[in-house]
């Protein structure tokens, strides 16, 4: 399953975002260190070429637009790299692929989740069989949780002034 999810958002292309990707990239370059990185910098750290990174994010002086789309690929190079938390690009939540995007995003941007997910396959444990637990209790939490449709009315929210 996960690559066939892999397979539908590497490739995705997300131009209604793009501006706002170059955005949260500049200001990561500019506030990343003690010192502003340059763009250089910026490809080695996400691992691509200097003139590819140019291309997502630098539009075009005369026509105002970028060489290359930006993809759900370069999505999870910067948000694996902690360039920008994905929840900040502002994809489409209505889109089935975009929302794949957003969610596989956020698991890679947590690299602690990662981290420890791999020492339990390290040591035979099944993650799984201790967050089903966990949800379970959330949803059965939420489903006691009372129905608020309204705002309590006080004394004084009756009187008009």
């Amino acid at each position: 399953m996960m690559l066939e999810i892999l397979n539908r958002v590497m490739p995705l292309e997300v131009p209604h975002v793009q501006r706002n990707n170059e955005k949260l990239v500049r200001h990561y370059m500019a506030h990343s260190k003690d010192f502003p990185m340059n763009q250089q910098e910026l490809a080695a750290e996400i691992g691509v070429d200097d003139g590819y990174l140019s291309s997502i994010i630098s539009p075009s002086k005369d026509t105002g637009r970028y060489r290359r789309t930006l993809t759900g690929r370069d999505v999870l190079r910067f948000t694996s790299k902690g360039v920008y938390k994905v929840k900040n690009l502002g994809l489409n939540v209505n889109d089935p692929f975009e929302e794949e995007l957003l969610r596989l995003a956020q698991i890679i941007e947590k690299d602690s989740l990662l981290q420890t997910l791999f020492k339990c396959f390290e040591q035979d444990i099944d993650p799984e069989d201790y967050l089903r637990p966990v949800l379970s209790a959330l949803e059965k939490k939420k489903s006691q949780e009372p129905d608020i449709t309204r705002p309590e009315k006080s004394s004084n929210s009756d009187k008009l002034e």
